[in-house]
């Protein structure tokens, strides 16, 4: 038996600056060496990509869920997601952000989310 499979893509903005980005996203944006100040090896970088995805073949779907929200960055912080504000609980399995506002949860499948400081 054979488990289903899922093709997904990613973008690291590995090299790039503040001026090479659109205007509509250059506030927003960032890369590597704008967060580190430092240039990035890239296959170095690919190797450790790869590394770290291989590690989730061996799990079960549940584990990696579990492993995936244990170690997602901002579960319980405040943010706002298509202008609803409210506190992130959870990724669902579904790939779904849950977001509780007001006592009610509210689950988006897409949009940028924004962290409140």
């Amino acid at each position: 038996q054979t488990r289903g499979c899922i093709v997904a893509g990613f973008r690291i903005n590995i090299a790039l600056k503040k001026n090479d980005f659109p205007a509509d996203i250059a506030d927003s944006a960032t890369s590597l060496l704008l967060e580190t100040g430092t240039t990035v090896d890239i296959p170095e970088i690919c190797r450790d990509i790869l590394v770290f995805f291989s590690r989730f073949l061996k799990e079960s779907d549940e584990a990696m869920h579990a492993r995936y929200v244990h170690d997602l960055c901002g579960i319980g912080a405040a943010v706002e997601i298509n202008g609803e504000q409210g506190t992130l609980t959870t990724v669902e399995p579904d790939g779904r952000l849950c977001l509780v506002s007001g006592g009610r949860k509210k689950y988006f499948t897409s949009g940028p989310v924004r962290f409140m400081q």
